[in-house]
């Protein structure tokens, strides 16, 4: 059910993807990759304080996930708390330096506040990361 609910999440059919997350939850209420789901489900609804709850949950039962800390860093940017997005960011990243997402993202983070010369170098890792794994699954 997870796995489905992503998918949708992934297509932005929400209320699909909430239905299977949720019940994934019913089946293993422990499911971090789940609470992580339900969290980024409620990020593309906009509703982060609801966000927060789930991924910091997740958080708790699988700390060495960096899908969560990118959340977070999500959550802190839609909060316009920039500083703590970055964090966040930098977190995933150290977990996962493949994580072309995080580049991503914290390169808009740093370009809002005025960091021109480190968003310029997030988008360029992630450029780089995001042509090396598309020439992996080419092989």
């Amino acid at each position: 059910f997870n796995n489905r609910g992503y998918g949708y999440l992934r297509l932005d059919k929400l209320e699909l993807a909430e239905k299977d997350i949720k019940r994934a939850l019913e089946l293993n209420p422990n499911l971090s990759l789940a609470l992580n789901n339900l969290g980024l489900l409620r990020i593309k609804q906009k509703k982060f304080d609801l966000a927060l709850i789930e991924v910091l949950k997740a958080k708790e039962l699988s700390p060495g996930l960096p899908e969560v800390y990118l959340n977070l860093g999500l959550i802190y940017f839609g909060k316009k708390q920039y500083k703590l997005a970055i964090d966040e960011f930098d977190r995933a990243i150290q977990l996962n330096p493949i994580l072309a997402v995080a580049y991503v993202e914290r390169g808009k983070t740093h370009k809002l506040l005025g960091n021109k010369t480190k968003s310029i170098e997030d988008e360029k890792t992630a450029s780089e990361l995001r042509k090396k794994q598309n020439l992996n699954v080419k092989k």
